[in-house]
């Protein structure tokens, strides 16, 4: 309920060894791609309904504006001030490599959220928002999207009253 992981492990020595008896080890993620609260980055967004295929790699999103994320409400900590209702990200990466094991979605948002990867719809969260960056799966159907070269994340937020952020 915390939006954090909050792990417990418990160990005992017993003639010079150590046994574990409670919890597992705790994994450590090596990132990828950073989120704007790691490194802020550029992207392309606009607040204003985009169309139908916003999310896909062929949209044109030249006339959209230019930010660095996180996005936001939270003077002093968002890099681009987000005060509508809604918002329309768009941020390009290449990859050298795609052999990943496990891969993770690091998410922050605040409120509704819809995240793409290349065109493909890898979270979505109605009635909820996350106040700390949260590793979210991400299925193998989609993790094979992922090419060397260009690649595309897209987010769709919307902020109906409160806080606003999204971050990925």
């Amino acid at each position: 309920w915390t939006g954090v992981s909050n792990p417990l492990t418990g160990f005992i020595k017993v003639d010079g060894r150590v046994y574990r008896f409670l919890g597992n080890t705790e994994q450590t993620l090596e990132t990828v791609l950073p989120t704007g609260e790691e490194k802020p980055y550029a992207c392309a967004y606009t607040e204003t309904q985009p169309g139908e295929s916003w999310m896909s790699e062929t949209f044109d999103d030249s006339k959209w504006n230019a930010g660095i994320a996180p996005f936001g409400n939270a003077a002093g900590e968002s890099k681009t001030m987000w005060n509508s209702a809604g918002i329309w990200m768009r941020r390009e990466f290449e990859l050298n490599d795609i052999s990943f094991g496990k891969l993770f979605l690091q998410l922050r948002h605040d409120d509704d959220v819809e995240v793409y990867i290349n065109g493909e719809k890898v979270y979505s969260c109605s009635n909820c928002w996350v106040a700390k960056y949260t590793a979210i799966p991400i299925d193998e159907t989609i993790k094979s999207k992922l090419k060397k070269g260009k690649n595309l994340l897209a987010m769709h937020c919307i902020n109906p009253h409160g806080g606003a952020w999204l971050d990925a």
